[in-house]
């Protein structure tokens, strides 16, 4: 079920911090949706309503065209591991390019990147912040171990009070993965 938030929490922030990668979507123009995924390069937190992203020069520049125009910008996180959440923030963004005042301050929150790789900055006011279950993500098995984990954690959800199918259900999981 989806819970809302006026803004980030720690727990959030630390959820945030832990993850290798994150998607960012956007719309305008009544163009096709973009999401695009990201990773490598840190968001920034600036604190509980505000995170910036660095955007480096590649493929095309689809989410600042979306953002000139008004589109308002949705980060998703999603975990891969045996800990299952979905982290969404619905964002209104700004563009900061290294011309701009104040880039430089801002640049300055990633150390030991190349300004010259930089085409600008996504400043993102969030204004409202969902999470919810993350059950139906998978358990990436290459970053988390063996493909016990998600056997373990399915075994542990089917334990709640479901039918006579779930019990079917989760023997054959045993069985399956040897748990």
């Amino acid at each position: 079920m989806a819970i809302y938030f006026d803004s980030l929490t720690q727990k959030h922030i630390d959820f945030i911090r832990a993850q290798k990668m994150f998607f960012i979507g956007s719309c305008a123009g009544g163009r096709n949706v973009n999401i695009s995924p990201k990773g490598g390069i840190p968001l920034c937190i600036l604190g509980a309503d505000m995170l910036a992203y660095l955007d480096l020069y590649g493929s095309n520049n689809r989410t600042a065209e979306d953002i000139a125009e008004g589109s308002p910008v949705t980060v998703m996180f999603c975990s891969f591991d045996a800990t299952p959440l979905i982290l969404r923030l619905f964002c209104i963004g700004e563009i900061m390019k290294p011309s701009d005042a104040g880039f430089d301050v801002l640049f300055a929150h990633w150390d030991g990147i190349d300004i010259t790789k930089v085409r600008q900055i996504f400043l993102l006011k969030i204004c409202k912040v969902q999470s919810s279950c993350g059950y139906g993500v998978p358990i990436v098995l290459g970053w988390y171990g063996e493909r016990k984990l998600f056997a373990v954690r399915l075994v542990a959800y089917l334990n709640s009070p479901l039918p006579v199918v779930a019990a079917k259900i989760k023997d054959m999981v045993k069985k399956m993965f040897y748990v």
